[in-house]
């Protein structure tokens, strides 16, 4: 934690830019995108030590989503993006019960029509943590660290980084249950 805590400081200082979270509210698989335009730097951190990080959709018809520093929906950055997410003795669940249920969750990543035309770093470091994601009975779990998913343009560099140690990363799929898990991924239509 120290060593992401001295590069977050050195990556704000060097930009002199402050953290921007970019979560549009109604994005998501029922709900319709918000349009976010930041055209600067962006950096979004999350550190997240002894704690539980909880995303869920459960009966039938129900949609949950969450980010943590992560953009999703209609956004446009046009800059350089850095999102960083941190677990220490944590856990993060994502889970989708109940027919056309749907939970989305988000961490160091770019969803939906994210378009950024610069250099994109997005770390996910994960130590002594455990990260589920969970779909059952016809719902749609969908879970990205450090990834890319669906109509998202860099058109530049991007370094996608996930740091596992001494974790658990689980995705699961039950009863007609749909369930995907990007990790350090880019995932298109």
């Amino acid at each position: 934690m120290k060593t992401v805590s001295t590069l977050t400081l050195a990556i704000v200082a060097m930009l002199g830019t402050s953290s921007v979270m970019a979560a549009p509210p109604g994005g998501g698989h029922h709900g319709g995108a918000q349009a976010l335009e930041i055209n600067a730097p962006s950096i979004q951190i999350a550190s997240i030590k002894s704690t539980l990080v909880n995303n869920q959709a459960e009966g039938n018809g129900t949609d949950a989503t969450q980010n943590l520093a992560s953009n999703s929906g209609k956004v446009q950055i046009n800059a350089l993006s850095v999102q960083l997410v941190s677990t220490k003795d944590s856990s993060v669940t994502n889970h989708a019960d109940g027919s056309d249920a749907v939970a989305l969750q988000n961490i160091a990543s770019n969803a939906d029509d994210v378009r950024i035309d610069s250099t994109s770093v997005q770390a996910a470091l994960i130590k002594q943590s455990s990260v589920n994601n969970y779909a059952q009975s016809d719902s749609y779990a969908s879970q990205s660290l450090a990834s890319n998913a669906n109509n998202v343009r860099i058109n530049s560099g991007s370094l996608q980084v996930a740091l596992v140690k001494n974790s658990g990363v689980y995705n699961t799929a039950k009863r007609h249950g749909n369930a995907i898990q990007n990790v350090a991924s880019n995932n298109g239509e």
